[in-house]
Formats: C-alpha cells, sequence, structure tokens
C-alpha cells in the first residue's frame, strides 16, 4: 500500500510539474506574441509620423520659398517708386533739359543677398526634407524586414499585420527622377532653358 501511494504522488508530482511547464510555455508564448504586437504597433505608427513629418517639411520649405520669391518683385516695385521720386524731385516731371549734366548719381541698387537667401532656404529645405524622406526609407525597409523574417513574421501575420497599407507610405521623388530609374539612363541636369 506504501508503494501505491508513492506511486501516485509520484504521478501527481509529474502532473503538476507537466501542468507547470505547459503553463509557463503558454505564458512565454504570449509574452512573445504581445512583445511582436507592440513593436509592430510601433513601428507602424512612426511609420505613420515620419509621412506625415515629411508633408510637414515639404509645405514649411514650399510655403517659405514661395513667400521669399516676393520678395524681388516687391523690392523691384519699390525700387522703381523710390527712383521716379527721387529723379522727378531732382528735375522735375520732365526730367532734366541740360545738354550737359555732371552729376554723380547714386541710385538704389537690387542687393544680391536676397537671392542667396532664396538659394539657401531652397538648399535648407530639400536637404531638411531629404533626411526624413531617408528616416521614413529606413522605417519602412525595418518593418519589411520584420514582416519576412519566419518567426517574427508569422507571428505578426497571426496578429494581423500589417494594419496599414505601406504603399501609401512610398517615398515622394520627382517625375524626372522617375523617368531616369523607368529608363535606366540619366540625363544631363539642364540649368536653363
Amino acid at each position: 500500500m506504501n508503494n501505491r501511494k508513492r506511486a501516485s504522488g509520484s504521478t501527481v508530482f509529474a502532473l503538476v510539474a507537466i501542468l507547470a511547464v505547459v503553463v509557463v510555455t503558454i505564458i512565454a508564448a504570449i509574452g512573445v506574441f504581445v512583445s511582436y504586437y507592440n513593436r509592430a504597433t510601433v513601428m507602424e505608427n512612426a511609420i505613420t509620423a515620419t509621412y506625415n513629418n515629411n508633408r510637414n517639411i515639404y509645405a514649411k520649405y514650399t510655403q517659405t520659398i514661395m513667400e521669399m520669391s516676393q520678395v524681388p518683385d516687391m523690392m523691384r516695385d519699390d525700387m522703381t517708386k523710390v527712383v521716379t521720386a527721387a529723379l522727378s524731385s531732382r528735375y522735375g516731371e520732365d526730367g532734366s533739359k541740360a545738354v550737359f549734366q555732371m552729376i554723380r548719381e547714386q541710385n538704389p541698387v537690387v542687393s544680391e543677398k536676397l537671392y542667396l537667401n532664396i538659394q539657401t532656404a531652397i538648399k535648407s529645405g530639400r536637404d531638411e526634407f531629404a533626411i526624413n524622406q531617408t528616416r521614413l526609407t529606413d522605417q519602412r525597409n525595418t518593418y519589411n524586414t520584420a514582416l519576412g523574417m519566419f518567426f517574427s513574421g508569422t507571428m505578426l501575420r497571426i496578429a494581423g499585420f500589417p494594419k496599414i497599407d505601406l504603399s501609401k507610405y512610398d517615398i515622394v521623388t520627382t517625375t524626372a527622377t522617375e523617368r531616369v530609374f523607368e529608363n535606366k539612363k540619366e540625363e544631363a541636369i539642364i540649368l536653363r532653358k
């Protein structure tokens, strides 16, 4: 009888041990699943945030350029008024009637700094946009890698990822660039037409 008690005690202990291993395995599997789910959510949110920031950067810099490019026209119009007023006050409405006039004129000059400032704004805006486009490309690559890996990809597909349409988050490019990559031929950059 003692052997029976010992055998049944061993059986109970073995069953409890097996049950404990199964419970720990299930908890670990749930932990891994939750971890992958959370990681994919973070990656998708980062892609969306970077894409929206790209829109913000692009809007800011294009608006800046459009506003700055109005300044030369305003400056020209203002200078025309100033020069016309100065000449009119010096020589009257009909201008100078002198046959020979030796006057050293000091007329306003359009500053090249204005154009350099516009060039600087264009370059810095393009640079900031390119940096963020690269960040978006890197984030998509990391996410696509996780989706393509056997274990993480399987877990993410079971969890219903991707939840966003990744094609919506392509980088912004130019028509000329697309043509070059389509034709596999680079064209010279034409600065003036």
